[in-house]
């Protein structure tokens, strides 16, 4: 699975512009975009925003507990229709993985 650093590396270098050149595009300091590429670092939502808009990438958002919730519903709803609905999602979020953050 890559990283948001790694996916914003790749996106930036498809590019061809510079760590310099993406913090002046998006106005994220450059040493928050060294150290995130790095692997290392907490950026806040509000960045990873600034530098997906400016990359053009797609924030995708889901609970950690996505997997752990539908466990919980099979025991409550029809497990067969449940399982069938969770293929389809999980095919999605596996289909979108490869275009945008993991």
């Amino acid at each position: 699975m890559k990283t948001i650093g790694s996916q914003i590396q790749s996106q930036r270098k498809k590019l061809g512009i510079t760590q310099k050149e993406l913090s002046q595009l998006s106005g994220v300091g450059i040493n928050t975009i060294v150290a995130l590429e790095r692997g290392r670092g907490n950026p806040s939502l509000s960045v990873l925003m600034q530098l997906a808009e400016t990359l053009g990438l797609r924030l995708f958002l889901e609970p950690k507990t996505f997997l752990q919730h539908l466990g919980e519903a099979d025991e409550v709803f029809d497990g067969e229709a449940l399982g069938a609905e969770v293929e389809d999602r999980v095919a999605g979020v596996e289909t979108f993985g490869e275009q945008g953050f993991e």
